[in-house]
């Protein structure tokens, strides 16, 4: 008779990963075969199955205190054995496959606190897997990074509505939280700037972000949101890690314009503000980049703190600001 089965995690390195420390935001799942028991699937005959992922928040990899459990994703379809023993999962539902379905307490119904969103994968075995996503998509939850610092994810495995392999039969995946890992999801990063003090903003006025790749992004300063702390916002799409960005000020379409900041690396704040809420923009303090426009470039990869004692009629004349904020969102 085949023997029980059981769910194998191998752990999938993290992009944060470094060369000393090693960091993982996922893993490979496959079947693996328990070491007593009659496993209740069939052979060559499909029997309707479940796998229900788990994960629990840890404030200490050892000896925890505050601890947190949610159930996270679960995936449905049916389950074979071959005369062998080897099982194959075959998914159910959409075309193309949907693969594993994140709970709402995972994301949408999350407790209060864990505000911050990040991103879990899970791949298949091809040789274990049918009618699922190859490759996986990623799983967004949301966790709170001050509160935990480890995140431990098991698996079961129900087939005939009766239990396979229970979580503690399964693997354990242990992912440590840091401010990259599991990678954040973002969306953008918010530039909020005072807007200038003159009547009414000029036509041609803009905002101008310069990626080191890729092409320019400008925005009309009359196009900005003032969310009610006073700043126009401005959203820079989807940052990617590694790419600096510049950020000036053009009241005119041609010629110099007023340097905010240069060399910074937008993505980073996203790592640094570790899921902050967003709104409103003044409840970042410390978290946000603050910057004076100033004539004299900044130095690289910093906002220039501070500016001249007394605004030239050159720089006023190009922008009459003070100051700005860069904000997640």
């Amino acid at each position: 008779m085949p023997r029980a089965l059981r769910i194998l995690l191998s752990p999938l390195r993290s992009e944060a990963a470094t060369d000393t420390r090693m960091l993982f935001d996922g893993a490979l799942l496959q079947f693996g075969q328990q070491g007593k028991g009659v496993s209740k699937a069939r052979v060559d005959s499909p029997a309707d199955a479940r796998i229900t992922l788990e994960m629990t928040f840890l404030d200490e990899a050892r000896s925890p205190v505050d601890t947190e459990a949610r159930t996270l994703a679960t995936l449905v379809g049916q389950v074979t054995l071959s005369r062998t023993g080897a099982a194959v999962f075959t998914g159910t539902g959409d075309e193309p496959p949907q693969g594993f379905v994140v709970d709402p307490t995972a994301g949408s119904q999350a407790p209060e606190g864990a505000t911050s969103r990040r991103t879990l994968r899970f791949a298949f075995g091809k040789a274990d897997f049918e009618r699922v996503p190859h490759p996986p998509r990623a799983l967004e939850v949301k966790l709170d990074p001050v509160r935990f610092r480890y995140l431990e994810v098991r698996a079961k495995l129900e087939i005939d509505g009766s239990i396979e392999a229970d979580f503690d039969i399964n693997d354990v995946l242990d992912i440590a939280i840091t401010p990259a890992n599991p990678p954040p999801v973002v969306e953008g990063v918010t530039v909020g700037i005072h807007p200038p003090l003159f009547d009414s903003i000029p036509p041609h006025a803009q905002l101008l972000i310069t990626p080191s790749a890729g092409k320019p992004i400008s925005f009309d300063l009359e196009s900005g949101r003032d969310h009610g702390d006073g700043l126009l916002s401005f959203t820079v799409p989807d940052p990617q890690p590694g790419v600096r960005y510049k950020g000036e000020i053009r009241m005119q379409t041609s010629g110099p314009g007023t340097l905010l900041f240069k060399d910074l690396e937008l993505h980073q704040l996203v790592l640094e503000s570790e899921g902050a809420s967003p709104a409103p923009l003044s409840s970042f303090g410390s978290d946000g980049i603050a910057f004076d426009s100033v004539a004299e470039d900044p130095p690289a990869g910093e906002a220039v703190q501070g500016g001249p004692e007394e605004t030239t009629a050159d720089q006023l004349a190009a922008l009459d600001a003070q100051a700005g904020t860069a904000v997640l969102v």
